[in-house]
């Protein structure tokens, strides 16, 4: 199983055990069309390409006197074609590395390794074929470089079919929704490129709290409609907090799981939880406007058989003016919308005939639980905010961004410029 507190240090332990005890790493081998294939010289033998780069080609492919290789060593145990001596076995490795190239052959090596000097492979020297040495200056490398990058253009501009293809299935959140409306940048590296960002700490906080409230409901479900002691929600917070550490530096891991602690056991004194809420609320298969969306709703709670209360849960401090309404000038504070767009999701799915009334805010570190009131106003200007964030989303639309000073994906696009 994963240790999620591994570090550097342990994990080159492990490798170093492997090692030494001849215990293989597996790795998934990703083959592609179209790319660059990097392999060793073992794993390319019979395989053929047009152009071959070796790299390094310098005397760290000889098996070291004293057994230990620069870079890796062959394992005893295994030649090539049967022969004994590990000068040999390196020998045929680099001739099958050098024979994989139909077309063109470059070796490359520096004659420099920090402060001590290498020297190229004698394997070189001893090819019947024609080689052209070519010198390559440090200066020549750093400009060419230089070069590539300032040439880079600063538009975003990826293929159309990949970004039509990303968008085929694509169903709108409120998360999506609002990174879209705050950044065109950010949603784009988020939602079409999908590419990986560490989870901030503030945010993994935020879930284990949410976590340990569902789960307390979750619990009341699976027994039989019965809650069990309210500070189970507690014992679910560290649950996910000790799963999760790997998240957190050690001394805020600490700070964050005693602040969740203490809020929580404020919550769990005024808290009369009912059997009938539901939690953790599924919303798709729908359209708004013509426009598929999804969502979760962390809690609604029923005033009717058919009258429903939404329940968000937050961290952080209360900002009213998060909770402002929109207007013909104003898209309406970050939560204002929330709210809005839970009652668009429910009137959009038919869910039982359900008839949203409120969606109340209730944070989790404080007393505070502002409440937005459905009214059909809102309703019509967050349904048109829809229709049009999904247009500029489907045109393509991701030039500008925030321009925020905090903002990662800005921030690398003004690195893309330099």
């Amino acid at each position: 199983e994963k240790n999620p507190k591994t570090n550097l240090k342990d994990l080159l332990k492990t490798i170093r055990a492997m090692q030494d005890n001849g215990v293989p790493l597996y790795v998934d081998s990703i083959i592609a069309n179209k790319g660059v294939q990097i392999m060793s010289a073992h794993a390319s033998k019979g395989l053929e390409y047009e152009q071959v780069i070796m790299m390094d080609c310098t005397d760290a492919w000889m098996p070291s006197r004293g057994g230990h290789n620069q870079n890796y060593k062959f394992p005893d145990t295994i030649t090539l074609s049967g022969e004994k001596g590990s000068e040999e076995s390196a020998r045929r490795a680099f001739y099958v590395a050098m024979t994989r190239a139909k077309m063109t052959l470059t070796m490359t090596y520096s004659k420099h390794n920090g402060a001590k000097d290498v020297s190229a492979c004698k394997f070189i020297h001893e090819t019947e074929e024609s080689i052209h040495p070519m010198e390559v200056p440090d200066s020549l490398i750093k400009d060419t470089i230089l070069s590539k990058i300032k040439g880079t253009s600063t538009d975003i501009k990826v293929n159309d079919e990949y970004i039509a293809e990303a968008l085929e299935d694509f169903e709108l959140s409120f998360s999506a929704m609002d990174t879209y409306q705050k950044c065109p940048i950010s949603f784009y590296y988020r939602y079409i490129l999908k590419v990986p960002a560490i989870e901030k700490e503030h945010l993994a906080y935020g879930n284990a709290m949410h976590y340990g409230m569902e789960q307390f409901y979750r619990d009341m479900r699976k027994n039989k409609k019965e809650f069990g002691p309210k500070t189970d929600i507690i014992k679910h917070f560290l649950e996910y907090m000790n799963k999760n550490e790997h998240q957190f530096t050690s001394e805020n891991f600490n700070r964050y799981r005693e602040r969740g602690e203490l809020a929580l056991a404020d919550v769990i004194k005024d808290f009369n939880p009912k059997t009938s809420s539901r939690v953790e609320q599924k919303i798709g298969n729908c359209h708004i406007e013509g426009v598929p969306v999804k969502g979760f709703i962390d809690r609604i709670d029923f005033l009717t058989e058919v009258d429903v209360a939404n329940v968000d849960y937050k961290t952080g401090k209360y900002d009213k003016k998060e909770y402002l309404p929109a207007t013909s000038d104003f898209i309406g504070g970050q939560h204002w919308r929330q709210g809005f767009f839970y009652f668009a999701l429910i009137y959009a799915q038919g869910l039982e005939n359900w008839v949203p009334k409120s969606t109340t805010f209730e944070y989790l570190e404080s007393s505070e639980k502002p409440t937005v009131e459905m009214d059909s106003v809102g309703l019509g200007l967050i349904r048109q905010q829809i229709k049009e964030v999904s247009s500029s989303i489907n045109k393509q639309d991701f030039a500008n961004g925030c321009g925020e000073e905090t903002c990662q994906w800005c921030n690398l696009q003004k690195q893309i410029k330099l």
